[in-house]
């Protein structure tokens, strides 16, 4: 009859129907992993249906054994339909779960940078901690080494002016201190504080601490002021000739010495220039006021 063909029809064209909704679900759900055997199982049986109404609508003037009903076809579409629901959900979850892996593995990336970062600074701080080690030591041993170069090159020369004493340093007090004897007799192994020595050997002392000092520093020129108006003649002297001889062994260095005394105990050469400045004139004094 016309409705029942007309029913035909329209179960064939919800079949198309199933068909196309049924190749985008199997597109889809070939991303899922857990739910796939039992969307292949329902597969096979929607394309069982789909492929009985296709051979009974392609054999012309034919009849087909049983012809659904209309309430059996909407059944099976209502079913199609819920399980078309149920694969969206399911992709839009997994959708979500691979969104949130992409998250986590940005932040597992972000986290494998910073700790990287992290160890490199910690290894720079390790390497700058060593150094800083490394140059404390060195600074110790130095300024030790330092001290018992000062005090020796101190004692050589005192020696030369018949003398002796050390140099006393501390670098926990920060103090520096010298003991010096005048090598008179019976007096070779007293040693005394600066204190207790006259001005004469006071400046004896302290400028043979200045020339030890000055022999561990580079320094282009080296200014000295008054450093003899306390000695006698015979000291100054001495200390003068031994200075220019000392001096003389270090080239390439200027030195300069202010003394209000006479020049005539300075030793003379090529290398020492002696510039002898006149009185100062004092106003009402005589002369040009």
């Amino acid at each position: 009859s016309l409705t029942g063909s007309s029913e035909f029809d329209e179960a064939v064209e919800r079949a198309n129907q199933l068909r196309t909704q049924l190749q985008k679900l199997d597109e889809g759900a070939e991303s899922l992993t857990c739910d796939v055997d039992a969307a292949k199982e329902e597969k096979r049986q929607v394309e069982a249906s789909v492929l009985q109404l296709t051979r009974s609508a392609e054999v012309v003037g034919a009849r087909p054994d049983r012809i659904p009903d209309r309430a059996e076809c909407e059944r099976l579409l209502d079913a199609a339909k819920e399980r078309m629901h149920t694969q969206e959900e399911q992709l839009a979850l997994q959708c979500s779960i691979e969104e949130l892996e992409r998250q986590v593995q940005d932040k597992r990336q972000i986290y494998e940078l910073r700790s990287q970062q992290l160890r490199n600074e910690k290894e720079k701080w390790n390497s700058m901690r060593n150094a800083q080690k490394r140059r404390k030591a060195s600074y110790k041993h130095r300024r030790v080494n330092e001290s018992k170069q000062v005090d020796m090159k101190f004692s050589m020369i005192l020696k030369q002016l018949h003398m002796g004493g050390n140099v006393i340093v501390d670098y926990d007090e920060r103090t520096l201190g010298i003991l010096v004897n005048n090598g008179q007799a019976g007096m070779e192994a007293v040693q005394q504080q600066t204190s207790s020595l006259s001005g004469g050997e006071r400046s004896i002392a302290t400028t043979s601490l200045l020339q030890a000092i000055g022999y561990r520093l580079d320094c282009p020129f080296c200014l000295v002021d008054e450093f003899d108006v306390f000695m006698d003649a015979a000291r100054r002297r001495t200390v003068m000739q031994q200075m220019v001889s000392a001096l003389r062994q270090r080239r390439g260095r200027q030195y300069i010495f202010v003394s209000p005394l006479a020049k005539e105990d300075i030793p003379q050469g090529d290398d020492v220039n002696v510039v002898e400045l006149r009185a100062p004139r004092r106003p009402g004094a005589g002369g040009d006021a």
